[in-house]
């Protein structure tokens, strides 16, 4: 079993917030929410998964530990459910959360190495051992960022759906302090987005902005956004080309052996 940074974060959450709500007549919070009828089904299904897991489990160490992040995910959920944060502010702490992710995965890109952490949940990555993700140019191996996360893609991904609530944030802010704040960490998230090299999660980005033209959510301040964000990725495609290039060619090796690994 393992105890990364985050889960010892949220079990410090989770404590506090029992701790407040104890002193705050913790019984009400649930009579309010919940009669006896629905308490006890929700507590009947929770022991009734928890039995199925544990005996068509085949590892059951394995088992405790996804239950345990299954179990710390609810009490998440309920902890904002009831927190007095307002959908602004729990935005800003998602988007921060994905500005170190990106910081994160450009230092991994320069620096062509990702020394293990253990409290990040980081294994080691090294381009040049076998079934790290990297970019092939010739002879050369380039490693794409991961960020903490357990590959490119997942960090792309995340990267692209935090981009999007980013030019939400700036567009809604009046503040210029803020917004310039805003956009030196969307840059910082654009860049990491890049070096992932993760085409379904550049892919999305785009389908994510034309949702945002097609609903009408964009204005003079959106579309200077867009500008600025055309011109970094124009500046980055001509410095990083042949792996643009190489990312995007099917008969490079790799790309070859990964659709025929996904066919598979």
């Amino acid at each position: 079993l393992s105890l990364y940074g985050t889960e010892i974060l949220l079990g410090i959450i989770i404590l506090l917030f029992l701790i407040e709500k104890i002193r705050n007549n913790f019984s009400n919070l649930f009579i309010k929410h919940f009669d006896k009828k629905r308490l006890t089904k929700i507590l009947l299904s929770f022991f009734g998964i928890l039995s199925l897991y544990l005996f068509t489990s085949t590892n059951h160490a394995v088992t405790w530990q996804y239950l345990n992040w299954l179990i710390s995910g609810c009490c998440l959920i309920f902890i904002i459910l009831q927190s007095r944060l307002n959908f602004k502010k729990l935005s800003l702490a998602i988007w921060g959360g994905g500005v170190l992710q990106a910081m994160l995965g450009i230092w991994q890109f320069f620096l062509q190495y990702i020394p293990a952490n253990k409290w990040l949940g980081m294994a080691v990555q090294d381009p040049y051992q076998l079934g790290v993700a990297v970019v092939e140019v010739g002879d050369e191996r380039w490693l794409r960022a991961y960020g903490a996360f357990g590959w490119p893609n997942s960090l792309g991904i995340y990267l692209a759906a935090v981009f999007i609530l980013g030019v939400i944030l700036i567009c809604q802010n009046k503040t210029s302090k803020i917004k310039t704040l805003l956009l030196i960490g969307q840059i910082m998230i654009l860049l990491g987005l890049f070096f992932s090299f993760a085409r379904g999660a550049w892919l999305a980005l785009i389908v994510g902005l034309l949702i945002l033209i097609i609903k009408k959510n964009t204005g003079k301040l959106f579309w200077q956004q867009i500008g600025v964000y055309a011109l970094i990725i124009f500046i980055l495609l001509v410095i990083f080309k042949p792996l643009i290039f190489s990312r995007f060619d099917l008969n490079n090796r790799l790309e070859k052996m990964s659709l025929s690994q996904r066919t598979n």
